[in-house]
C-alpha cells in the first residue's frame, strides 16, 4: 500500500440509504354514471416504507478528482442486522464487487 499521497487512486466508500416500498398496489374500485355526473371510490393502498442501505465504492483518480470506477451493493443493509452479519455482509458484498472490477 503506497502512502496517500503517493497513492494513483484512492478508495472511498459510503452508504447509500433508499426506501423501498413493501405492500399491496393492487387497488379497488367502483363507480358509476348517469346523465353524464359520475361517482367512484377506492381503497387506499396498504403497506409500510422500509428503510434500507447499499454500499457504494468509489475509485477516485488522485491528480484529476474523477470517479474512475464506481460499484454499488446489490444486496441491502438493514438497521436490525447484528454487527456480525452486517460485518459478514459488507465482505462479501465487497468480494462480489471487485469481482466485477476490470
Amino acid at each position: 500500500m503506497a502512502p496517500p499521497d503517493q497513492a494513483d487512486v484512492q478508495v472511498k466508500h459510503f452508504f447509500k440509504r433508499e426506501q423501498r416500498f413493501d405492500g399491496s398496489t393492487l387497488q379497488f374500485g367502483f363507480g358509476f354514471t348517469r346523465n353524464n355526473i359520475g361517482l367512484g371510490a377506492s381503497t387506499p393502498t396498504e403497506g409500510e416504507i422500509t428503510e434500507e442501505y447499499k454500499l457504494v465504492v468509489q475509485l477516485i483518480d488522485q491528480q484529476s478528482k474523477d470517479v474512475v470506477w464506481q460499484a454499488t451493493s446489490r444486496d441491502e443493509l438493514h438497521d436490525d442486522m447484528s454487527s456480525e452479519r452486517r460485518s459478514a455482509h459488507i465482505e462479501k458484498a465487497v468480494e462480489a464487487m471487485f469481482k466485477r472490477y476490470p
